[in-house]
C-alpha cells in the first residue's frame, strides 16, 4: 500500500499580524514573469481569437488526416517552473509507454533546458530565449517556423490556463492537440481536446493530458535525474573536497530560497537559523550545505552572517549546476526546504524532505510517498497562489501562513527523520551514493 507524506497539523496560536502598511520583509518583485504573464493577459486573448478562427476555417477547408495510432513526432510545452517540469515526468513516461517509438521534443524557456535533458523520456529540448523584448520576437519569428515545419503529430500544452503556449499550440497545427479546458473560450478553442483541470495533485493533471493522447499510466513515481556527463560528476566532487565535506558525512541540504514567482513562499530566515542552531547542536556527524541559484546567493548570505563561521555549514549557493544539484541531492540524507524547483528534484532524486507551504497547497504541489513530511498551516487566506489567478497573488503584504510554521514542530519532524538516518544508514552506503 502506498505511503502517503505527513502533512503536519500546526498546533497553538498564530503570531501576531506585523502591521499591514509593512511589506514582507522579502517582498515580491514582478520580474520576468510578471512580464511575461502581462503580455499574455493583454495580448493572448484577441491573438488567441482570431487565431482559433483562422484554425477552424483552414480545418474545414482542407481535410486533415487523422492522427495516427502511433505519432512518431510529439511536442510537448511546459515553460514555467522547474519542479513543475519534474512532476510531468510521469506524463512523459506515460507517452512513451504507449508509444515507444516516438520521438519527445520538450519546449521550455533556456533556463529549463539542464533540467529537461536530465529527463529519460525527453528526446529533444527546443530551449525559448525570452530575456529581453528583442530576443523574445527573434527567438519567437524562429519558434513559428521550427512548428510549422516540424509538423508534428501530437502536441500537448501543459501549462495550465496561459494564452502563450495555447498559440504555440496552435501554430503548430498537429492532428490532435490536448490542453487544459479553460472557461475562456478563445483558448479552448486551439485544442482539439480540452481536458478538464481537477482540483488534484499536478501530476494527476498531467497523467490526464497524457490519457486523453492515448497515455498509458504506469503510476504517479518521479523519474530520477539521470545525468549523463562525466564533467559534472567530476566539478561536484572537487567543489567538495575543496569544502573539506568527507564521504562519511551526512549531508543535509537546504533551501531557504524561492523563486522569483512568490518570494512569499519562504519561512522565515529567523526561523531556519533557530533550526539550523538545533541541528547543530544534536548532530555531530551532519554538514549542513547551503544550495540556490546566483540571483539567491545575496539572500543566504544574511542567513550565513547570522549563523556565524560553522564548518558544519558549507555555503554553494550560487555554485552548482542544475545537474552538480541534482547529483548532491542524490548524495544527500535529507533536503529541508520551501515549496520550489529544489524540492522536487529532491523528490525525485529519492531522498526523504521536510518542507513548508503556505501561498501554494501540498495537496497540488506537495511530495507525494511516505518519506515526505509537509508543513501547511491551512489558515484561511491559503492558499493564495494558485493556477486559478495565474499565479498571481501580488496583493498579500504578509506572509502569515509562513510565519505559523512553528520551529519547534518542525525540529521534532527534523530530529526524527535525522535520528532514523544517522542509526540505520551505514558509512558503505553514504559512500557507495558518491561514485
Amino acid at each position: 500500500m502506498r505511503r502517503r507524506p505527513t502533512v503536519v497539523p500546526l498546533r497553538g496560536d498564530l503570531p501576531a499580524r506585523p502591521s499591514a502598511a509593512r511589506k514582507a520583509a522579502d517582498g515580491s518583485s514582478i520580474g520576468a514573469f510578471g512580464v511575461m504573464r502581462s503580455i499574455d493577459e493583454l495580448l493572448g486573448p484577441p491573438v488567441c481569437f482570431i487565431l482559433g478562427l483562422a484554425l477552424s476555417l483552414i480545418r474545414r477547408l482542407r481535410r486533415r488526416s487523422e492522427t495516427p495510432a502511433a505519432p512518431a513526432k510529439v511536442l510537448v510545452i511546459k515553460f514555467w517552473g522547474m519542479g513543475s517540469i519534474v512532476l510531468t515526468t510521469p506524463a512523459l513516461r506515460a507517452l512513451k509507454k504507449a508509444y515507444p517509438a516516438c520521438h519527445i521534443t520538450f519546449l521550455t524557456f533556456d533556463q529549463n533546458e539542464s533540467m529537461c535533458r536530465m529527463i529519460p523520456s525527453i528526446d529533444r529540448v527546443y530551449p525559448y530565449r525570452a530575456d529581453g523584448a528583442v530576443a523574445f520576437l527573434r527567438s519567437f519569428a524562429r519558434l513559428v517556423g521550427f512548428l510549422r515545419r516540424e509538423r508534428f503529430d501530437l502536441a500537448l500544452d501543459f501549462e495550465f490556463f496561459a494564452n502563450f503556449t495555447a498559440i504555440l499550440a496552435g501554430i503548430a497545427d498537429a492532428p490532435m492537440t490536448v490542453g487544459f479546458h479553460s472557461p475562456k473560450f478563445w483558448r479552448d478553442s486551439l485544442y482539439t481536446t480540452p481536458v478538464r483541470f481537477e482540483h488534484a495533485h499536478i501530476t494527476e493533471n498531467f497523467l490526464k493530458l497524457a490519457k486523453a493522447a492515448g497515455g498509458k499510466a504506469d503510476g504517479h513515481e518521479l523519474d530520477a535525474p539521470v545525468v549523463g556527463r562525466p564533467a559534472a560528476r567530476v566539478a561536484l566532487n572537487q567543489l567538495l573536497s575543496e569544502r573539506k565535506l568527507a564521504r562519511t558525512d551526512h549531508l543535509v541540504c537546504v533551501n531557504i530560497n524561492a523563486s522569483s514567482l512568490d518570494y512569499k513562499r519562504r519561512w522565515p530566515i529567523e526561523s531556519y537559523r533557530q533550526l539550523i542552531e538545533r541541528i547543530l547542536t544534536d548532530f555531530d556527524r551532519v554538514r549542513l550545505v547551503l544550495i540556490g541559484s546566483k540571483d539567491e546567493a545575496p539572500y543566504v548570505a544574511r542567513l550565513t552572517r547570522l549563523l556565524g563561521p560553522r564548518a558544519a555549514v558549507v555555503d554553494l549557493c550560487g555554485l552548482l549546476t542544475v545537474e552538480q544539484l541534482a547529483l548532491l541531492l542524490r548524495r544527500s540524507a535529507l533536503f529541508i526546504g520551501n515549496d520550489s524547483g529544489p524540492l522536487h528534484l529532491a523528490a525525485a532524486a529519492g531522498i526523504p524532505t521536510v518542507s513548508f507551504f503556505g501561498p501554494e497547497t501540498p495537496a497540488l504541489y506537495g511530495p507525494r510517498g511516505g518519506a515526505h513530511t509537509i508543513f501547511y498551516a491551512e489558515i484561511p487566506c491559503s492558499p493564495c497562489l494558485n493556477v486559478y489567478n495565474s499565479k498571481d497573488n501580488s496583493h498579500c503584504r504578509d506572509n502569515v501562513c509562513m510565519q505559523s510554521i512553528p520551529v519547534d514542530e518542525v525540529w521534532a519532524a527534523v530530529f526524527e527523520r535525522l535520528t532514523g538516518i544517522v542509526n540505520t544508514w551505514p558509512t558503505v552506503k553514504r559512500a557507495e551514493r558518491w561514485r
